[in-house]
């Protein structure tokens, strides 16, 4: 329970320190690191038949069916 009331104060510097990295450039390196990866991923993705990932839905089709919803209001009358 006494551990409770510093958890504010733990996440107010854990926000500084973020700050404090992101200004002085200490996460670039990671974000070009998580960029090239994200990238490799895309790439492969893009590389397989991304048509046979979906189903063969190309844009702008539209392959859903009308479904009724019925339910009951306060009255007992079915809508």
């Amino acid at each position: 329970m006494a551990a409770g009331q510093f958890a504010p104060v733990g996440l107010v510097l854990m926000a500084a320190a973020a700050r404090a990295a992101k200004l002085l450039g200490v996460t670039d390196v990671y974000e070009e690191i998580a960029s090239a990866d994200m990238r490799a991923v895309l790439d492969q993705f893009s590389a397989r038949d991304a048509l046979g990932a979906f189903g063969g839905l190309k844009a702008g089709e539209d392959e859903g069916e009308v479904v009724e919803r019925r339910w009951e209001s306060d009255d007992g009358e079915v809508v």
